[in-house]
């Protein structure tokens, strides 16, 4: 084998150092390998064809599905080359401008391994304006989340964060500036990346740990990020550090808390409906809650006796402003719902028993406790898999509680059959399981009468990662697929498209339904205090 250069080698390193493992490639002397012109994911202009969805359980219009490919790895092909293979693993966060209204026909997608972000029009996602970062002391970027402070302000209108990862730094974007400046309007024009610099961040958050007795700051690998209520301060994820942070949207104030285990790595962060941030951590298992007063306060919670096989994923509010939190479980393949007002109940409970000279995180009690404490606080959702070796990705939830989440299978153990990806929703809104708490047991969840509907994706082997709801909710649900380093979308409109838009365009395939007997009405009376529906009126 020849020997690697030194760009080569650093490119492994830096994408090995991110988290991102290429699969081996064998030599094979008589194989010729394809040239990176000849690869298949060279040619973004020719998004995959879209094929007719398979929904077993559905009630409602007709339904697309269509993902398109990402035009920036056009822009970086000695990376993609290095590792002969389609799977960079680059396309991660997603989100939309929903309230201002500046960007409401777009959404934004951020490409962490190649440094850059894009600019996704819904109407015709084959447009995409594409913008690099800089480095920084020869550090790449990394961005990973990003967000618009979805309220409706004149100061924050166009106003996108940024967490650079790999930089330790949050940064405040003004799109509506940069998307105005002639000579980025003509680099757009021309189909170029805008190369972003140190200028066009307008705020510049540091989040790395410093001190006196800290010979160099160290980086917390700012992995997720969420606003407060007032939208003043930003609360994010320290990965590699095991913290969770708060530092002001003007780059002041910063503050660190350490997570109590060790090694936890703590990702996704909410601001729940009771004002304090809730957040996942992936490789314990644990859910923690941070209080957002002047003197914050950490706590955490196992998901179950079962926790070191879960690996949640995803954490959102109750949309309905109800006193719960909802998650993914990545090994688990289930959705959970975490009650704020029974976690507190519960912590008044052990901080009436602490005695001793113990000095820990009250954490701990929770963690000896187990699942005694667990399922009290926690309800699971089990979902059926389509196969055994599915996994979950994130979720989006709407307005009437229905829920969206991904369903794909291990690339890893999907050598043989080569199995289909899905996008489920879960009709909460229509049917919600039935619930029995049993005493220091897991509480028995019945979804019989649960309607799932399961669209399939056109994509195999696509990693999904994220998924979330435009703000016209009604039309269309967004999704990103990791390591196909694809952006893919369902509509929900009766649109049928019988021939391509133009050539190398997808072609979108009208969806049959096939309606199921609800024994209730859609008409519904309001919810139990437990989240459950009270008993509709029969049809």
């Amino acid at each position: 084998m020849a020997e690697e250069t030194l760009d080569e080698v650093l490119a492994l390193t830096r994408m090995h150092g991110r988290g991102v493992f290429p699969l081996p490639v064998k030599e094979n002397p008589n194989s010729k390998e394809p040239t990176y012109n000849e690869l298949p994911y060279q040619n973004a202009d020719a998004p995959q064809k879209i094929k007719e969805l398979k929904t077993f359980i559905s009630q409602g219009p007709e339904v697309t599905s269509v993902d398109y490919a990402m035009r920036w790895r056009k822009f970086y092909p000695a990376i993609f080359q290095k590792f002969k293979t389609n799977k960079p693993s680059t396309t991660h966060e997603l989100t939309f401008d929903s309230k201002n209204g500046f960007d409401e026909d777009y959404v934004y997608v951020s490409g962490m391994t190649i440094d850059m972000i894009a600019r996704v029009n819904k109407s015709d996602p084959t447009k995409q304006d594409i913008f690099r970062f800089p480095t920084q002391n020869g550090r790449f970027a990394c961005p990973h989340t990003l967000k618009f402070a979805n309220i409706k302000r004149k100061d924050l209108e166009g106003m996108l964060w940024v967490g650079l990862e790999e930089q330790g730094r949050i940064v405040k974007l003004d799109m509506k500036k940069i998307m105005s400046g002639e000579s980025n309007k003509k680099t757009l024009e021309e189909g170029k990346p805008v190369d972003l610099t140190e200028d066009d961040f307008e705020t510049i958050c540091d989040v790395q740990i410093k001190g006196d007795t800290i010979p160099s700051p160290i980086n917390t690998r700012p992995h997720g990020f969420c606003f407060d209520e007032c939208y003043e301060n930003i609360w994010f994820t320290g990965k590699l550090t095991n913290t969770v942070g708060r530092i002001g949207i003007d780059g002041t104030r910063l503050q660190h808390f350490e997570l109590p285990t060790l090694g936890a790595v703590p990702i996704y962060i909410a601001l729940g409906n009771d004002n304090n941030v809730w957040g996942t951590c992936l490789n314990s298992s644990i859910i923690f809650r941070v209080t957002t007063g002047e003197k914050p306060e950490v706590d955490e919670l196992p998901i179950s006796d079962k926790a070191k096989d879960r690996r949640p994923i995803a954490i959102k509010p109750d949309p309905r402003g109800r006193p719960f939190l909802w998650f993914s479980t990545e090994a688990g393949h289930s959705v959970c719902r975490l009650d704020t007002k029974v976690f507190e109940k519960e912590l008044s409970k052990v901080r009436s028993g602490k005695t001793g000279n113990c000095t820990c995180s009250l954490a701990c009690k929770f963690l000896f406790s187990g699942s005694k404490v667990a399922n009290k606080i926690i309800t699971e959702f089990p979902i059926p898999k389509v196969n055994r070796n599915m996994k979950l990705g994130g979720i989006a939830i709407t307005k009437e509680g229905a829920i969206w989440t991904q369903s794909y299978v291990d690339p890893g153990e999907n050598t043989i059959a080569d199995l289909p990806d899905y996008v489920l929703r879960l009709r909460f809104d229509k049917h919600f399981p039935t619930i029995t708490n049993v005493k220091e047991r897991e509480n028995k969840v019945n979804m019989t009468g649960v309607p799932i509907d399961y669209y399939e994706l056109p994509t195999k082997n696509t990693v999904l990662h994220r998924i979330a709801l435009a703000p016209d909710e009604d039309e269309s649900v967004w999704f990103t697929e990791l390591a196909a380093d694809r952006v893919g979308t369902i509509k929900f409109k009766e649109r049928v498209f019988t021939k391509r838009k133009k050539e190398g365009g997808p072609t979108t395939m009208p969806v049959p339904t096939r309606p199921i007997f609800l024994a209730a009405c859609e008409k519904e009376d309001d919810d139990n205090e437990d989240g459950s529906r009270k008993k509709a009126r029969t049809c």
